[in-house]
């Protein structure tokens, strides 16, 4: 019998946008009273159910959002407010974060499909665009858990399943959402092409996303947040609401990139969910596993074009804690840099650059839906595959970042959490504890986020250099090229 937990949590999370709800009593605890039937006997059963689905998404975002970031080389956590074993990739079973994933992902999962075989059914002239939308939450349930877990069970208290199982899920969810024909048809062809993506469904994965940017080239599905009834954005705190404190401190060189979520008062910056962006990264990589050069090139530079369209917002900044002591700092100052007199390079192999360091002040100009330091000379400037491949994971690092995606694209999964193995009779100790550091994860993780400062020389005589200069320790996008037969899905 699936488990129907859920029903209580959905509807509780709805609650407080409904007038005269009376699911819940004053105290917003809830009521014991509450049966099932009568639940989904109120009015509007169907239109509250998705509600509930989309308050789950962002619970999903905040917990997979915040763990996955500090993972990777996009942010080091520089505080004790978020999970302390990320940054050196120490997957172990009892770490908390890694239960809370799996069970918001799994619940929305169970929420879906509970939605498809008995909240239908229970709707008067159920509303087609909502019921599609199960499909697609259906669907993206399976992408994270895809994505995130290595043996993450496809159903409740199943057995083990592979990322592929999850994502052929993720497929039949979309294709169903898609063939209803109703809701938001451009954006499940988009979060398809995001599965048959992982699949390596090359000729699917292309098809889709033409049909994307044929349809709306410059797509974007956002998730809303509320940072006063909740669930806020919680990257949105660790990022920026938290002020000095701010715990993600990004590699220099994406310093302009951050905050990728920030807003003034009480407001939150909408999660990113779906973007067009995605499309043509797929084509990219298509062209790239084909050696089409040329036309990988034509397609970055169409993105660069929308990625500009995008535009920027204004943060206050002055607030911001960047000057605080980070990995081998040997600076000046002994800090992140964040003032312009900084010049960066991705490793001591590399040349640096300037202008990915921004001034932190009450009008910090950011990206604000997608960001890049690639420029369509750079594109040009690609002699051969192996440079073309690295300038790719640049692209999609930049354009992606604080999305939870670098985690997935740096061949990253997390063992099973304790409650999972204790709970679920097909789980044993060797498969919970099974997880994924590829070969060319540095030997200590946290080297991906190392950097080190240094005088400039040039300074003293050219006074209209920059000031300083910051080396990155491992270009790990050049290692992501240099093993793309290990790390693109349409090579393996």
């Amino acid at each position: 019998m699936r488990k129907f937990a859920t029903i209580a949590l959905i509807f509780s999370l709805t609650a407080a946008g409904l007038v005269g709800c009376d699911l819940l009593d004053s105290q917003n605890v809830e009521n014991p009273e509450l049966t099932q039937d009568a639940a989904l006997s109120n009015p509007n059963p169907l239109e509250r159910w998705t509600a509930g689905l989309e308050e789950q998404m962002v619970l999903v975002l905040n917990d997979t959002h915040d763990y996955t970031s500090i993972a990777t080389d996009n942010y080091n956590n520089t505080e004790t407010f978020y999970n302390q074993g990320a940054d050196n990739l120490s997957f172990t079973i009892t770490d908390s974060d890694l239960g809370n994933m799996l069970e918001d992902q799994s619940e929305l999962r169970e929420s879906a499909i509970f939605g498809k075989e008995e909240v239908v059914d229970r709707a008067e002239n159920p509303n087609p665009d909502l019921v599609a939308e199960l499909d697609f939450y259906l669907g993206m349930s399976h992408l994270f858990l895809g994505e995130t877990f290595l043996n993450a069970p496809v159903e409740a208290s199943g057995p083990p399943a592979s990322p592929d199982d999850h994502y052929q899920e993720a497929v039949n969810a979309f294709q169903s959402a898609i063939e209803s024909g109703d809701g938001d048809q451009t954006g499940y062809k988009l979060a398809q092409a995001r599965a048959y993506y992982n699949l390596g469904d090359q000729q699917n994965a292309v098809s889709r996303a033409e049909e994307v940017l044929s349809e709306d080239p410059q797509y974007l599905r956002v998730r809303e947040t509320d940072p006063v009834n909740g669930p806020s954005n919680v990257v949105q705190d660790a990022l920026y609401d938290r002020a000095t404190l701010d715990d993600f401190q990004p590699l220099p060189r994406l310093d302009f990139l951050d905050p990728k979520y920030g807003a003034a008062g009480t407001n939150d910056t909408p999660y990113v969910l779906l973007k067009a962006e995605e499309a043509h990264l797929v084509l990219i990589e298509a062209d790239l596993a084909n050696s089409a050069l040329p036309s990988a090139q034509t397609q970055m530079k169409d993105l660069i074009d929308l990625v500009k369209e995008r535009g920027t917002r204004a943060v206050d900044e002055s607030g911001e804690g960047r000057r605080r002591a980070g990995p081998e700092a040997e600076s000046p100052s002994g800090f992140y840099p964040d003032t312009t007199a900084y010049d960066v390079r991705a490793s001591d192999q590399d040349p640096f650059r300037s202008g990915l360091v921004l001034n932190r002040t009450s009008s910090t100009e950011v990206p604000s839906v997608s960001g890049t330091s690639v420029t369509k000379q750079m594109v040009d400037n690609v002699s051969n595959l192996d440079e073309a491949w690295e300038l790719y994971y640049l692209l999609r690092q930049e354009i992606f970042m604080a999305e939870g995606r670098r985690f997935a694209t740096l061949g990253l999964k997390v063992p099973l959490p304790e409650n999972e193995l204790t709970v679920n009779d097909n789980i044993d100790q060797q498969t919970a504890e099974e997880s994924t550091i590829p070969d060319y994860i540095p030997d200590t993780p946290s080297d991906m986020d190392a950097f080190t400062y240094e005088d400039n020389p040039a300074y003293e005589s050219d006074p209209a250099a920059n000031a300083f200069q910051v080396t990155i320790e491992v270009n790990m996008n050049r290692r992501l090229a240099n093993n793309r037969q290990a790390v693109s899905p349409f090579l393996q």
